[in-house]
């Protein structure tokens, strides 16, 4: 019964059908065939995950700078917030100004590109490259093996500062070149900032520069206004014949008083450039003689914007002598990877012995059909 069962199932099957006990049975007698495309394949990724290029990424996180790290430029800020008396100024502003223009910085492919153009590391990698490959080799820096990422603050909403990486061959060279990326980034900044203060300085002890000028002529044009006020009224009272006053009353000729005042009785001032003569000649030229060899005597604002210029222009000396900062604060500072993003070797290895088994079982069922099919047509 079992025979008929079989004989019908058997002529049943379709010529180019193949049961899996049939399958088993035609890789078993086929089987050196599974060893030795395993052992090539196998070989083969053995091989490239051996020679392949390695790569160890490197990894920091910073954030904005703390008060104590801002250095003398702190100082500097500070001293000169209280020469112009800008209430605004504070040490987080600073902080916060720092560290927005370092972020920025990080992120330009511009200053990624002159890092590596005088990098050490750079030059020695491309000492054996030609143009073509010095400009791929560049290009994979910027675009690849350099990366720097905010955080997602959707992901991670309590998520803080700014991640850097950069990978490479050797796990040494990682951190040594993240490590100076993030310095001369921060150099950067730091003279920036430098051009940028002794800028504002500058323009700001030009502008006191400029009022001053204008205070101390001012100040000439009214001492020379006086003296010419004071010498016309004298003239006028030489030729009035007025002498001297007494009580806001002329001690001179009544007649000419009349004359000179339209018989007025109403008081006037004595001080009024237009009544200056009534001083009479002997205190008029009293007052020339003295406002001639007196000094000068400036408005209050003169001496405070002199007072702002003496301490301007030491305060850019100290600036062009350097800033000492920091534009960042490490969380995690450049670390030395321990293990290698890749070549994976155990994975390239298992997945070369799994391409080699589907290769030869592939291989051997193509070939069963082909001789299944010359068969039923021969």
């Amino acid at each position: 019964m079992t025979n008929i069962i079989d004989v019908a199932v058997s002529e049943n099957r379709k010529p180019d059908e193949i049961d899996l006990l049939e399958l088993l049975r035609l890789i078993w007698r086929k089987k050196w065939w599974v060893v030795l495309s395993t052992i090539i394949f196998t070989v083969v990724a053995a091989v490239y995950a051996f020679t392949a290029k390695e790569e160890w990424t490197s990894s920091a996180l910073v954030k904005q700078p703390q008060v104590s790290e801002l250095g003398n430029y702190l100082s500097l800020q500070n001293e000169y917030a209280n020469i112009i008396q800008n209430q605004a100024f504070s040490a987080e502003k600073l902080s916060t100004e720092l560290f927005d223009q370092f972020s920025t910085l990080l992120f330009s492919n511009d200053i990624k590109r002159q890092f590596f153009e005088q990098s050490e590391w750079y030059i020695q990698s491309i000492s054996d490259k030609d143009s073509v490959a010095k400009q791929r080799f560049l290009a994979d820096l910027l675009q690849r093996y350099l990366q720097v990422a905010r955080p997602d603050l959707k992901k991670n909403p309590n998520a803080i500062g700014i991640t850097i990486s950069f990978a490479a061959e050797l796990p040494s060279d990682a951190q040594y070149v993240l490590t100076a990326y993030i310095e001369f980034v921060n150099k950067k900044v730091l003279v920036a900032q430098q051009q940028d203060f002794i800028s504002r300085l500058e323009q700001q002890v030009n502008t006191l520069n400029f009022q001053k000028d204008q205070l101390e002529q001012k100040t000439k044009i009214t001492r020379q206004e006086q003296l010419n006020n004071l010498a016309n009224a004298l003239s006028i009272a030489k030729n009035a014949d007025i002498v001297d006053y007494f009580n806001g009353t002329l001690a001179s000729n009544q007649g000419s008083l009349e004359i000179l005042l339209g018989k007025d009785d109403s008081k006037f001032k004595l001080n009024d450039n237009s009544y200056l003569f009534m001083q009479g000649e002997k205190y008029l030229q009293a007052q020339l003689d003295t406002l001639k060899d007196a000094e000068l005597i400036y408005p209050i604002e003169y001496y405070t914007t002199k007072n702002q210029l003496s301490l301007l222009i030491p305060l850019i000396e100290k600036a062009e002598q350097g800033i000492t900062a920091s534009s960042y604060h490490y969380l995690a500072s450049p670390d030395y990877p321990v293990t290698k993003d890749k070549p994976k070797r155990a994975l390239i290895m298992l997945i070369g012995l799994i391409l080699g088994v589907l290769f030869s079982i592939i291989f051997i069922i193509i070939s069963s059909k082909i001789n299944n099919y010359e068969k039923n047509c021969f």
